[in-house]
């Protein structure tokens, strides 16, 4: 899959979270990156009208900046957390794991885990990762990685549809 096929499938599984939340009044954000910086795309909200502007023109392509991605989502889930202590965030990070660019001199795979094993200390929040791999002949498996280091549940992409996700994020709840 490429990254316009994982951009549109983490953007319907979004909307089909934010749609979910707005009924049960949760609220839904969402970080992703590229070229040398991550970036909020949307933040906190039960909108789904804001939702639907700000995801809607979503750039996609060039280099991977896992780390930074990791350190922007964790920064929501904390901020979030400061001011609704007894919340309990589900943090899905939809990712090849292929990250290529790091934050300081390490190299961006062990990086990403590291963080990974850090941001596993907030035990008030539950991680799902959800592989975007393309099957072939040769598979890195780094998503899997990512999910053990942040004692995550994993998927693969292609085993699940929008509503699935939506339905494994009420299971947690």
């Amino acid at each position: 899959m490429g990254a316009r096929g994982r951009m549109a499938a983490s953007k319907g599984a979004v909307m089909s979270l934010l749609l979910d939340a707005y009924q049960k009044r949760d609220k839904v954000s969402m970080v992703s990156f590229r070229r040398n910086e991550a970036g909020v795309n949307l933040p906190v909200t039960n909108s789904v009208e804001l939702a639907g502007k700000l995801l809607a023109e979503m750039p996609v392509g060039g280099r991977t900046p896992l780390s930074a991605g990791l350190v922007k989502g964790y920064e929501q889930m904390r901020n979030f957390l400061f001011r609704e202590p007894t919340g309990r965030p589900i943090v899905i990070i939809l990712t090849d794991g292929k990250g290529n660019v790091s934050l300081g001199n390490d190299n961006p795979v062990d990086e990403m885990l590291k963080l990974a094993a850090a941001m596993a200390g907030e035990k008030r929040a539950k991680y799902i990762v959800v592989d975007t791999e393309d099957e072939g002949l040769v598979t890195f498996d780094l998503a899997r990685k990512l999910a053990g280091a942040l004692e995550a549940e994993y998927f693969k992409i292609k085993d699940m549809q929008a509503q699935e996700l939506v339905n494994i994020v009420r299971e947690k709840q």
